[in-house]
């Protein structure tokens, strides 16, 4: 597992273009695509996200980033962060050392953030949109995870079992593919409460 998409170079460096990047990609634009959706469809005015769209990318990507290295602080190789150059290390990875948690906290800081001089009402009702599209825009995420072995169960020789061979960390032995779990759990959290707004549009 891991593909390999395609790989830019420009001169001696070589940017890869992986198969889970491109899944998160994926990811923004559905969640963008669904809450404007869901916004029209229940004249609700969800702008606050594409108004806002650099303070949430740069926010979040602080966050989780900075969270992810306080949790694996002592293990370089986990957290992709060295003290002797922390600037370059913190911002330039070979590979996606983000926290989802530390994501989901920014996120949904912001959001409190942008809505607290809004109505009660009309915050709640936003939100409401905005984990649904959350939700959905997660299923296309976690599949990439699966890919790119960014979320893995233990070890695992069933029939279940994958094997990421194109992963050094990963190689080592077959693991149960975690990932899809989460793929089939959101799945199901999306059709109910995508089910339960359509029949029940009112608040």
């Amino acid at each position: 597992m891991y593909p390999e998409l395609y790989s830019f170079t420009f001169g001696d460096t070589a940017v890869p273009i992986t198969a889970f990047g491109v899944s998160l990609t994926i990811a923004f634009f559905l969640f963008y695509w669904m809450l404007r959706r869901l916004g029209r469809k229940y004249d609700i005015n969800t702008a606050f996200f594409s108004e806002n769209l650099l303070s949430f990318f740069l926010v979040t990507f602080f966050i989780s980033r900075f969270l992810h290295v306080i949790l694996y602080a002592g293990l370089p190789t986990k957290s992709a962060f060295s003290i002797e150059y922390p600037i370059l290390t913190f911002f330039l990875m070979s590979d996606y050392y983000f926290s989802a948690g530390g994501a989901i906290l920014a996120f949904f800081g912001l959001f409190w953030f942008h809505m607290r001089h809004r109505e009660q009402e009309d915050c709640e009702d936003v939100l409401d949109l905005t984990v649904i599209s959350w939700v959905f825009a997660s299923i296309v995420a976690y599949f990439g995870a699966f890919l790119g072995g960014q979320v893995y169960g233990v070890r695992n020789e069933g029939i279940f079992a994958v094997d990421y061979i194109n992963n050094p960390i990963l190689a080592e032995f077959p693991r149960f593919p975690l990932a899809i779990v989460y793929v089939l759990c959101t799945l199901a959290i999306f059709s109910l409460i995508y089910i339960v707004r359509k029949v029940r549009p009112e608040r």
